[in-house]
Parts: C-alpha cells; sequence; structure tokens
C-alpha cells in the first residue's frame, strides 16, 4: 500500500466509501471510464441482482489496483419486507490483503428510492 494513507483498512474503508457515495459525472478527465455504485445503480435500475453483480466486478477492479489479494461479494436485498421495494440494502463483504495484513470488509449500503442514505459498517456481515 502507498500514497498518503499507509494503514490499509483506512485505505480500504475510503475506496469503498468513494465508491459507493461518489458520482461518476465528478470527473471530467475520466469521463465514462468511472464506474460508481450510482453509476451501476443508473445502468441496471430495473434489475438489481444485476447491479449487484456488476458492482462486485467492478469492486474486485478497483480494489485489485491497491491490495495483492481480493475476495469480494455484493447481495442485495430489500431491508424490511414490510416496506415496498424502494428500500433496499447492498451488502459488501470478503477480504483484501496487504503484505502480511488480510482485511475483513462487511459493509452495508442503504438506499431509499434510489439515494444512499446509510453506509456502515455490517454487524454480523
Amino acid at each position: 500500500m502507498s500514497g498518503y494513507l499507509s494503514n490499509p483498512a483506512e485505505a480500504l474503508d475510503l475506496i469503498l466509501s468513494h465508491f459507493f457515495l461518489a458520482n461518476a459525472s465528478q470527473t471530467v478527465i475520466y469521463r465514462g471510464e468511472v464506474k460508481t455504485a450510482q453509476s451501476i445503480l443508473q445502468q441496471y435500475s430495473s434489475d438489481i441482482p444485476a447491479a449487484a453483480a456488476e458492482m462486485e466486478v467492478t469492486l474486485t477492479r478497483l480494489l485489485s489496483k491497491y491490495f495483492t489479494e481480493v475476495t469480494v461479494s455484493v447481495t442485495s436485498k430489500v431491508k424490511d419486507s414490510s416496506q415496498s421495494a424502494s428500500v433496499m440494502e447492498f451488502i459488501v463483504s470478503g477480504f483484501v490483503v496487504d503484505g502480511d495484513n488480510r482485511i475483513q470488509m462487511s459493509k452495508v449500503a442503504e438506499l431509499n428510492n434510489s439515494v444512499f442514505v446509510k453506509f456502515v459498517e455490517a454487524n454480523n456481515g
């Protein structure tokens, strides 16, 4: 791990946060080359399982630029079956390796009407 962040766990958290909270349109230089969760959801708005699969592929590629080994799983689910399908979660789990450090990841991104409202560490992920 090189750069201004020397703690791999902090770097992982920052990369995941940026992936879920940034918009692809925030760059002019790399327009069309940046995939974020927002752009993936826009592209796969009618097929949420496909969106989760594309997030998994994209996160694997992204994290592989920073870590020597990457295993990522992204699943989606309706948060509460009594609520409409517009409230859902994407659960990111897996691990990355940096040198001798193996860092587990377990994050939950909650959306309400396609807007990210919460991005937290999963308790039982």
